[in-house]
């Protein structure tokens, strides 16, 4: 980088992440570790499980009611994390 081309770490970070095929991965896992604060404590706190398989967020819960009802609310939760990252992270979400 030369002086004439100044650019931002967070700019030559995320080119790292690309070119070394990290970026995916690492979207995931700033949406892993944002989940109880997105969908608060006590979400969080019933939550038991997280992780991706093929662009699909899986969440176990310790709750069969509270997975039920945000099972009822899918759209609106993935609408919100990609409100929340400023872009679609998972293709899917799933309730276990």
């Amino acid at each position: 980088m030369n002086k004439k081309d100044p650019k931002s770490f967070k700019d030559v970070f995320g080119q790292y992440l690309k070119e070394e095929h990290l970026d995916e991965k690492f979207d995931q896992r700033q949406l892993i570790l944002s989940w109880e604060r997105i969908m608060g404590k006590p979400v969080g706190a019933r939550t038991t499980k997280l992780y991706f398989r093929d662009g699909t967020l899986f969440v176990e819960l310790s709750s069969a009611a509270l997975k039920q009802e945000l099972n009822n609310s899918r759209q609106l939760i993935l609408e919100r994390f990609e409100e929340h990252l400023g872009k679609k992270v998972m293709k899917d979400i799933r309730f276990l």
